[in-house]
């Protein structure tokens, strides 16, 4: 990982320095830190991070700020204290993880770096030269146009003096001022939440994986509702949306988000039910069934019942459920029309993926979801409250559908898939997957998949979600943590994908 691709994280080392010092400080030592505080309180005022303007800043700690020098009248050992509280209000207001002096430690040095490569040179704030940069620091071994040399200068200083580039890109789109700059107040924040929105999302364009990236809808939502547009605020988000981007763009990354969500995957009881919306419970004509998959996901079935017609219409989403702290899950649905642009290589459609705080009124045995839309795209799942049906009649009646005669039919068989996981053989350079399918007590079938094709392929161990993918009659293996399709359907395909086909490992 390059060393400027990292949300803000804990320096154990300096915290336990400085715990040290404030535990058994001499005279010295607590008036060099008293001052010490005090002037990162200055700055963090100065540069408005907290607070937009100077008179809420004051009303926040309760002192006039009249002007840039009315933090001298505080003193030093107050000043110290009230830093430490706005330190400790920033892992709650914002993030746990957002460490306020170390942001002033990566600012005062991302500002360096601005004022001396950058500040008063028009092509560093062309949008194609920022371009540049950000895919430098974000994508895995990408290599800066040789025809641009001022940009590899730049690259160079940004490697070497390890430049946190959320900082960066916000002073080079002159959305955060220097840290010298005593500019006085913030003149329009939901205009920068914008500015900086609409270029993270014109960048963020690029991946492979999506037409916009979900992080960027709740960046849109504190445009919209101007919820908390502090600096401090901006520059999280940021950092948060710059490395979802290199997640999803680095194989390896990739890898490494996917298991992290699968360890966090809840499996509840809910596939041995009918659910219904509160309004259908009189009359179930519309209902919906959970099917538990092998991957600890779930299919999400939404039938229609056409009585004339005697037909079960059902459209098929896939769900997830993540844990929250056992407090409140995220429902993660998927929906119909993602499946076929991600075999074929395409984004995710943007109204594809929706999430949900997703409230239920027992853990081990669930009889409501109350879901609240975590996203904000047009969708034709707009579920908000699902209840188990309870009433023998009308399980019956249901059941009687299944079972009597009706038509069973997917009202979008274009997305229609099967996923079949198969036993994998690992060795140093290839991965070995059993067709069990194609496979006879004679003779079995594998594919032999180099892990050439993809750098996260070295990532993949047997316990990894890997098999044999069939839709529209076409054929893949789909390596699911790495989102990776390889067509399969015939011998010039897997020759094509660089698939071999086999009757023996080989070690």
């Amino acid at each position: 990982m390059k060393p400027n691709n990292r949300i803000f994280l804990f320096k154990f080392a300096h915290q336990t320095s400085m715990n040290m010092r404030e535990k058994n400080p001499s005279t010295n030592q607590q008036q060099e830190l008293n001052l010490i505080l005090r002037e990162q309180l200055k700055k963090t005022v100065h540069l408005r991070l907290f607070r937009n303007t100077n008179q809420e800043m004051g009303e926040y700690i309760g002192y006039k700020l009249n002007s840039n020098n009315s933090l001298n009248n505080i003193p030093p050992f107050t000043a110290r204290c009230i830093f430490r509280e706005l330190c400790r209000e920033t892992q709650k207001q914002i993030a746990p993880d957002l460490d306020l002096e170390e942001c002033l430690a990566e600012y005062e040095k991302a500002s360096n770096c601005y004022e001396r490569y950058m500040k008063g040179r028009e092509r560093m704030h062309q949008e194609e030269n920022i371009h540049e940069l950000l895919k430098y620091a974000y994508l895995d071994d990408y290599k800066l146009p040789a025809k641009k040399a001022f940009l590899q200068k730049v690259g160079s200083a940004i490697w070497e003096q390890e430049i946190y580039m959320p900082i960066l890109l916000l002073l080079i789109l002159k959305v955060l001022p220097v840290y010298t700059s005593k500019k006085g107040d913030v003149k329009d924040a939901v205009n920068d939440f914008r500015c900086v929105y609409l270029f993270l999302k014109r960048f963020t364009m690029q991946s492979s994986v999506f037409e916009e990236l979900p992080i960027l809808e709740r960046f849109d939502k504190q445009v919209r509702e101007n919820i908390y547009c502090s600096r401090l605020y901006l520059i999280y988000i940021t950092a948060v949306t710059l490395n979802t981007f290199s997640n999803y763009a680095n194989p390896q990354e990739l890898y490494s988000l996917n298991t992290s969500v699968n360890n966090n995957k809840i499996i509840l009881d809910v596939d041995d039910a009918i659910w219904v919306e509160p309004g259908m419970l009189s009359t179930p004509s519309v209902f919906m069934k959970f099917e538990y998959l092998n991957t600890n996901d779930y299919f999400l079935y939404r039938y229609v019942v056409n009585i004339e017609k005697k037909e079960l219409v059902y459209v098929r989403y896939e769900a997830t459920f993540l844990n929250d702290n056992l407090e409140e899950l995220i429902l993660f649905v998927n929906t119909f029309n993602s499946i076929i642009p991600i075999i074929e290589g395409k984004p995710f459609p943007d109204n594809s993926l929706i999430f949900f705080a997703c409230s239920i009124d027992n853990w081990k045995f669930p009889q409501t979801m109350e879901l609240h839309p975590l996203s904000f795209n047009k969708t034709d799942f707009t579920v908000k409250k699902l209840i188990r049906l309870t009433e023998e009649d009308k399980i019956a009646q249901i059941t009687k559908c299944f079972e009597g005669g009706y038509t069973i039919r997917n009202k979008y068989p274009e997305s229609d898939y099967t996923l079949m996981l198969y036993p994998l053989a690992i060795t140093w350079d290839s991965i070995y997957i059993k067709d069990e399918a194609e496979s006879t007590d004679q003779e079995p079938v594998y594919y032999c998949i180099p892990k050439s094709l993809n750098c996260g392929l070295e990532d993949i161990t047997t316990k990894d979600a890997v098999g044999i993918l069939t839709t529209n009659g076409r054929k893949y293996i789909e390596v699911v943590p790495l989102l990776l399709f390889l067509d399969i359907t015939d011998e010039t395909m897997c020759k094509k994908n660089g698939v071999l086909l086999t009757n023996k490992i080989s070690f």
